[in-house]
């Protein structure tokens, strides 16, 4: 399972406002961590993790921020985490919580469950105090954008500081877009840490399903929806399919319904991942 490379998007943090946000990142940690009790990174472990996620950032599209897991609150955000469905003050202010509204409601459970218990376990590791400068967890899921579709994005979590019994209090996460890489219904999660060299190694490595929670598409819903992802109109599907146009109208309502999305687009995305839907070329 690779999850190396990541998809690229219109939005870039080599843009000036988001190259600024991470600049303000860097700082915050510089000047919160001094004042944690605690084990601590040292200035040059810190600065290590702090230019693999720059060198992560300047290629490709991210969003980034630092989570106080003592509190589940994010003390940083970067602003481009309004691409996905979300307001950034309310990010702030309501934390961990409001960020999980925005994975796709199938997953939630899987990811509540299954990968955060598990990639949380890795990082913090009471028997090693030399593995938070080592640890990292990687995982994938959908997220819900403005438009109300569905992407698949990268996360990335780095421990920064941990307490006295090694639980992460801060840690550094990052998520990337990498729709049309991903392929499959599942989630996966990758725990590494580096070795000798200092480059990541994968440790573990494990796959998760996740089981659809749509109601199935009937024949003549599917093949509206084929149409609509060919880009007919209601006008002309109706046309071709000899229905009327109110008769499409209310297919594409039930489809709407049956796929819990708020656009065609989204439905289209979503019939594709439970394999309803047969997507054009």
């Amino acid at each position: 399972m690779k999850m190396k490379s990541v998809a690229k998007h219109s939005w870039t943090v080599k843009d000036p406002g988001v190259q600024k946000d991470f600049d303000k990142l860097v700082g915050i940690v510089q000047q919160y961590l001094p004042q944690r009790k605690g084990m601590l990174l040292d200035n040059q472990q810190l600065a290590g993790i702090l230019q693999e996620h720059r060198a992560l950032s300047n290629i490709d599209f991210c969003i980034f921020g630092i989570i106080d897991y003592s509190t589940s609150l994010y003390i940083f955000l970067s602003d481009n985490v309004v691409y996905l469905d979300l307001e950034k003050d309310k990010a702030i202010e309501l934390g961990m919580s409001y960020l999980g509204s925005a994975f796709h409601p199938q997953e939630i459970p899987v990811i509540i469950e299954k990968i955060l218990p598990a990639a949380l376990g890795f990082i913090c590791s009471p028997n090693d105090a030399g593995h938070l400068k080592n640890a990292k967890a990687t995982f994938t899921s959908r997220l819900r954008l403005q438009t109300g579709e569905y992407k698949w994005f990268i996360h990335q979590m780095t421990p920064l500081h941990n307490d006295e019994k090694n639980i992460p209090l801060l840690i550094l996460k990052s998520m990337f877009e990498i729709q049309g890489i991903k392929s499959g219904n599942h989630l996966d999660l990758v725990l590494s840490c580096k070795n000798k060299a200092g480059i990541y190694s994968s440790i573990k490595e494990m796959r998760f399903p996740v089981p659809s929670g749509n109601a199935l598409l009937s024949a003549r819903e599917i093949e509206i929806l084929q149409l609509i992802s060919a880009g007919k109109a209601s006008k002309e599907i109706a046309h071709d399919l000899k229905i009327s146009i109110n008769t499409v109208n209310n297919h594409r309502k039930n489809i709407l319904r049956k796929q819990r999305s708020a656009s065609m687009a989204a439905a289209i995305f979503n019939a594709a991942g439970d394999g309803q839907l047969t997507m054009v070329q």
